[in-house]
């Protein structure tokens, strides 16, 4: 039987996040955006998407190896932002800086699984936080001169010290995130 997969960061809000979270939810209030629980935030790593069980043995066995061979390290979350593509907005993030050690991990998992048959991303690690999913905005402008408000400074400073491999389960209300495993970074 296999499992939907992906492998994370937690993240555990702060207050000052929780509130901007808040101001955001209340500026776009009129918009059509699905927005994440508090509970679930994360910086994915890595979307494995179905995975079999012996996959996962194999996956889990590369990770552990790898927080073995890297030491604890923190970024910064700083301010909100947004992803789109040609046609629409599609996601509220925060973006993130002092990320050298965290692309530098992300790097070598993705070159690892890569040695176990699994397909590295098209695109670039862009690691983030994610806020809300866009399903549509009316007032565009709105949105845009809202982005533009808040200053390039870290709101919250993540320690990481373990990953953690997510299984998700999607349900009508939105998906459930359980930990299959959590790794300790050396």
């Amino acid at each position: 039987m296999s499992k939907r997969i992906f492998l994370a960061i937690k993240i555990h809000p702060e207050p000052e996040l929780p509130e901007l979270v808040d101001l955001l939810r209340d500026e776009l209030a009129d918009e059509r955006i699905k927005w994440v629980d508090d509970d679930q935030f994360h910086i994915t790593l890595k979307f494995f998407g179905d995975t079999s069980e012996s996959k996962i043995e194999q996956i889990s066995a590369t990770v552990n190896d790898c927080c073995f061979q890297n030491k604890s390290f923190s970024f910064d979350l700083c301010n909100p932002w947004y992803f789109r593509d040609r046609e629409q907005l599609r996601v509220v993030l925060l973006q993130t800086a002092k990320t050298d050690a965290l692309i530098a991990l992300q790097n070598q998992l993705e070159n690892r699984f890569a040695g176990l048959g699994i397909p590295k991303e098209d695109r670039a690690f862009k690691p983030h936080l994610t806020l809300g999913r866009i399903k549509s905005v009316r007032d565009t402008r709105h949105f845009y001169e809202l982005m533009k408000q808040f200053p390039q400074k870290a709101v919250q400073i993540v320690p990481v010290r373990e990953l953690i491999l997510f299984e998700s389960i999607l349900r009508p209300s939105g998906p459930e995130y359980l930990v299959l495993e959590r790794f300790k970074l050396g």
